[in-house]
């Protein structure tokens, strides 16, 4: 695979658009208010999260992509526009809608220590008429693109009926279906081409189906037969991952040397694997792709994206 053919595949991410924002400092006293520390701010500064940081990915990697998603009228709404909008992104599809709150999740660092984070969140479906909405949008973009990675975090965005609607919608314009799926519709995404849940999600939602002891093989095989996908593949961590693909299993152990923060590293995976595919590798060459590119990542503080730059230092076409 080489690098400079990502910039010829165009995505589509649906999916729940997050900010994430960064307070550093130090701490050198107690409060004496409280027994708890004082943090002296130095520092902070605000990233795309969630499925804004899928789209940063892939554009960093050099691929066109169209976030679709939903904000508040709110300062975190605009933020996440403005910040994609640095990396070239057209932001059109970001919905702005009067009855829901942009997520935000501000995490606190003293040092390298990750102290605390700070969730301002709110949970809804998306209104009739903001499904309205959504399915014209989609209805309109997906047969201009290659692929449509639905980034699911649980906010209410992502519903069963429109996932349906959607993967069918991809199925008539043979464009692939990537997931990175959470628990509460972990089953919805009957027949896509790509699924990407970790271990600890996989092993929860099949716990009703198969035992504590049951092998990741057995985990693979039995999520293979439920969702009828054609790819699939399981991070498990710091232990890499593993793809299963047809009756063919591989283990691929993690690069990462040195672990700063693994926040992020789904959506850097996700979005590594689909422009892999796209680019003509095997399930197993996409997902050595995607272990290099989350590896880079994690040697950084926050969740960054892959660089190109740093990528081609390490990557080898």
């Amino acid at each position: 695979m080489k690098l400079q053919d990502l910039a010829k595949f165009s995505v589509l991410v649906f999916g729940d658009l997050m900010l994430d924002r960064y307070l550093h400092g130090d701490v050198s006293r107690i409060s004496p208010e409280a027994p708890v520390p004082v943090l002296e701010e130095r520092r902070r500064f605000d990233a795309p999260g969630g499925a804004a940081n899928v789209v940063n990915n892939l554009a960093a990697l050099g691929a066109r992509v169209l976030p679709l998603g939903l904000v508040g009228p709110d300062e975190a709404g605009a933020r996440i526009r403005e910040l994609l909008s640095h990396e070239n992104v057209v932001t059109d599809g970001i919905l702005v809608t009067e009855d829901r709150e942009t997520t935000l999740k501000t995490r606190i660092i003293a040092g390298s220590h990750h102290v605390v984070r700070v969730d301002r969140e709110q949970i809804l479906p998306p209104a009739s008429e903001t499904d309205k909405r959504l399915r014209h949008l989609l209805a309109n973009l997906v047969p201009t693109v290659d692929a449509v990675i639905i980034q699911d975090y649980n906010k209410g965005l992502v519903q069963p009926e429109l996932v349906e609607w959607l993967v069918q919608l991809c199925r008539e314009q043979q464009v692939l279906t990537a997931v990175d799926p959470k628990r509460e519709h972990f089953f919805a995404y009957h027949g896509v081409d790509l699924f990407k849940p970790n271990l600890k999600e996989a092993r929860q939602a099949l716990q009703a189906e198969l035992p504590a002891t049951a092998t990741l093989e057995e985990i693979g095989r039995t999520l293979r037969e439920r969702l009828q996908c054609r790819h699939l593949v399981i991070t498990r961590g710091a232990e890499g991952m593993m793809t299963f693909d047809q009756e063919v299993i591989h283990r691929i152990p993690t690069e990462v040397q040195d672990v700063i923060d693994v926040s992020g590293a789904g959506d850097t995976v996700i979005a590594a694997l689909v422009l892999g595919l796209l680019s003509g590798s095997t399930l197993v060459e996409a997902a050595r792709f995607a272990n290099t590119c989350a590896g880079l990542v994690c040697q950084e503080l926050g969740a960054v994206p892959v660089r190109l730059e740093k990528l081609r230092e390490c990557w080898h076409e």
